[in-house]
């Protein structure tokens, strides 16, 4: 039996390149011409959750903003990353687009600042 071998998508691979340099122009461009010619309703944002992650991960907070600000969801792992790469920024970033700080992580983990 053959191992299935997995490859992002281009769009979301030239992001990741993008979130792992810092480049917010870039990022903005790569989003906007995914966007381009796209119903609201056939975005599919959630297949660059793996970018902000990335973004989160260097410490990008202005891409990863953007990325928030765009529809990228966030959850747990991005969650996991910021209290990894411990940034106020990152932090801040998250509060801004609606983690609750407050909040157990999980069923059985407590919240972040606990």
């Amino acid at each position: 039996m053959s191992a299935i071998e997995h490859r992002r998508p281009k769009e979301v691979a030239a992001l990741a390149t993008a979130c792992t340099s810092g480049d917010l122009e870039d990022a903005k461009r790569l989003i906007g011409t995914y966007l381009l010619g796209r119903s609201p309703e056939n975005h599919a944002l959630h297949k660059f959750w793996s970018t902000l992650l990335t973004a989160l991960a260097h410490n990008h907070a202005k891409i990863a903003s953007y990325l928030l600000a765009q529809g990228v969801p966030f959850g747990l792992l991005d969650i996991q990353q910021a209290i990894e790469t411990r940034s106020t920024a990152i932090f801040n970033v998250l509060l801004q687009h609606g983690w609750n700080v407050n909040l157990p992580l999980s069923e059985t983990k407590q919240p972040a600042l606990a």
